[in-house]
């Protein structure tokens, strides 16, 4: 990036609205580039000087608030790394307790660093202002010379206790004898009232005892506190020149901005163990999803609890796995059901391999809760009422009764569009305690551009890919009966995931097409709906009526298992993993009917493309009767047999 005109005359601006930096920005001003290094250096200085100003008002803060406005918050992202992570800075501790000064006077406009509070508080056990004994003729030792900066340095501390969830750290890691010393000895009026209310504070004392133990102030002196704390600075304009100097990835490594919201990323240097794989979650941003990626992003930095609520099939679970892997944290997920208690969230007891012993095993909640990992519960209105008590009670009262909360833990819960009202009142009672954010269905034009943005699609299935979507919007607007599900959204791109792969010009690939779409699209139909279904899907193929009936419901698939080194069930060619040892397994009798091959295809097709099955019918009901001295067993409808089959052939 060339160093334009736009940009010199930015820089200059910057230099006019902090003239400290004028030295510093001069190289900057004189170089033929804007490059990334550039950037870097501009960055860490504004770092720098944030940490080191020579006051604690704040004053160079408030500018870089009003000149960087979408970058204040990455500012501050770094700045926490550097206090809390980094070897070099030396006198960690003034450091820390400068930094924490910094967050208490920003966090009235900026509650989304309630986070990095939090977890800042943790990491530091130091008091903001220390009482020296040995030292009777002087009472107070602070980091700083000037008597004004104990004002700030109480105003920073009684802002932190006025934290509902800071206060407990505050009050437990803290020495507050300091304020003690400091109330019965200042002659400082501000001071003193400072510390009479922060000491308030952490005794939790009543109204009586604030009257009592009150000092003897002025009420003038008392409304001038009272300014001081509530002041509130003038907040910048969402759009300024001077946010040009960067772009978003300048601040990748420690922050990332999704739909414009600032989140700051975890387990920056955290690999992945040997036995860990993760998959890359590419998202399409389209106005429906990039207004649901900014408001569930807007939630967890308010750290609130969401409800993601949409109908089936639109993304609720895949967005918020999206939002965990971009900043790298956990998301532990949980399928809500009637038949799970809270045992599954808070734990039980499980017994060892020693009689009589047993020990204490945590449940996902309290794993999630102490360790800052994300939650998911999807489906929460299936779940039992033992569950929505147990979440209810944690949203309510922060605690869940085993250890602290981590500040990192975030709970997310999904809700499906069913089009029944909600009929439980523990339900009812949990909706009203969280941040519900419903998605839409997608437009025509949001779903045409999530298919285009599939890196599937050759140039024989660029064509295809409007008749498929065309193939959808009909299915979708056909009334199907209760028992019955429709079409979704994840019909049609687990279809275009299929495709892929083949090539539709050829005859061979081109009937595997055909099976796909007709198991995507009708597998799920009852038999007497179906037949029209494939005669839609036979006119993709350009296939008469007759045609597309036969290769549905009459072919004979072709099977063989006499090949070393693949195993063939109609169009799909699995790879045998390594030879079987015939000895050592159970030999099947399989009856090769048309209804088993067209089963077994499709478990097969699955198993080619990596896609998780789900086999229904009826369990398994063994009964054994004679006939003639031969016994026939009868096991259900073959569901487990199938699946034992094809892994014996492969």
């Amino acid at each position: 990036m060339e160093i334009n005109c736009e940009h010199h005359q930015i820089l200059l601006e910057l230099i006019r609205q902090v003239p400290d930096l004028k030295d510093e920005l001069q190289p900057l001003i004189q170089t033929d580039k804007w490059s990334l290094d550039k950037r870097h250096s501009l960055i860490n200085l504004l770092v720098q000087h944030l940490l080191h100003s020579d006051s604690l008002s704040s004053k160079f803060c408030e500018q870089i608030q009003n000149i960087f406005p979408r970058y204040f918050i990455a500012f501050i992202h770094r700045l926490y790394t550097a206090v809390n992570f980094s070897n070099k800075i030396t006198n960690q501790i003034s450091i820390k307790q400068r930094f924490l000064v910094l967050l208490a006077q920003i966090l009235q406009d900026y509650p989304s660093l309630h986070t990095i509070t939090e977890n800042h508080l943790l990491s530091t056990d130091t008091c903001l202002i220390e009482w020296n004994e040995e030292s009777p003729k002087k009472k107070l030792k602070t980091k700083v010379n000037n008597i004004n900066d104990h004002v700030y340095l109480l105003v920073a501390t009684l802002r932190l206790l006025l934290l509902s969830n800071s206060k407990i750290n505050l009050v437990h890691s803290w020495k507050w004898n300091t304020l003690i010393h400091l109330l019965q000895n200042t002659d400082d009026d501000n001071v003193k009232w400072l510390a009479f209310l922060c000491l308030s504070i952490v005794f939790n004392m009543s109204s009586n005892q604030q009257d009592l133990y009150r000092p003897n102030v002025s009420n003038t002196t008392i409304f001038k506190i009272n300014d001081l704390i509530n002041s509130k600075s003038t907040l910048p304009h969402s759009i300024s020149t001077c946010d040009n100097l960067f772009i978003d990835n300048d601040f990748k490594k420690r922050t990332v901005f999704i739909s414009g919201i600032p989140l700051s990323k975890y387990n920056m240097d955290k690999k992945l163990n040997d036995n860990e794989t993760q998959i890359e979650i590419k998202m399409t941003y389209t106005p429906t999803i990039d207004k649901c990626l900014r408001e569930i992003a807007l939630s967890v930095t308010l750290g609130w609890t969401t409800l993601i609520y949409s109908s089936i099939s639109n993304g609720k679970t895949l967005i918020v796995e999206y939002i965990a892997q971009q900043i790298g944290k956990r998301l532990i997920k949980i399928q809500c059901s009637d038949h799970m208690d809270s045992k599954v969230l808070l734990g039980t007891y499980q017994c060892t391999d020693k009689p009589g012993e047993f020990i204490w095993t945590p449940g996902l909640l309290v794993e999630a809760t102490s360790e800052g990992h994300w939650l998911l519960m999807e489906d929460i209105d299936a779940a039992s009422s033992d569950v929505l008590s147990t979440i209810k009670s944690l949203i309510e009262t922060k605690s869940i009764g085993y250890g602290s909360i981590s500040p990192d833990f975030r709970l997310f819960l999904t809700q499906r569009d069913t089009g029944v009202p909600v009929q439980s009142n523990e339900l009812i009672h949990l909706l009203k305690c969280v941040f519900c954010i419903v998605i839409p269905s997608y437009t025509d034009s949001e779903i045409i551009q999530i298919m285009e943005n599939l890196p599937i699609w050759n140039n024989d299935l660029q064509l295809f890919q409007m008749k498929l979507f065309q193939l959808y919007q009909s299915l979708q607007n056909t009334k199907g009966s209760i028992n019955t599900r429709l079409v979704t959204l994840r019909d049609l791109l687990k279809c275009c995931h299929r495709l892929s792969s083949l090539s539709i010009s050829l005859s061979v690939d081109r009937q595997l097409a055909f099976y796909d779409v007709l198991d995507c699209f009708a597998s799920f139909l009852p038999k007497l709906n179906r037949l029209e279904i494939i005669q839609s899907i036979g006119t993709l193929f350009n296939m008469n009526n007759q045609e597309a009936e036969f290769y549905a419901l009459k072919s004979m698939l072709e099977f063989d298992d006499r090949d070393s080194q693949y195993f063939s069930i109609g169009h799909v060619k699995l790879e045998i993993q390594k030879k079987k040892i015939q000895s050592l397994q159970q030999q099947y009798c399989f009856a090769k009917t048309r209804t088993a091959m067209y089963i077994l295809e499709r478990i097969a097709r699955c198993v080619q493309m990596n896609e998780p099955v789900l086999l229904c019918g009826e369990t398994g009901k063994n009964f054994i009767f004679s006939f003639r001295n031969f016994y026939f067993v009868f096991e259900g409808c073959g569901k487990t047999t199938l699946v034992q089959y094809l892994a014996q052939k492969t």
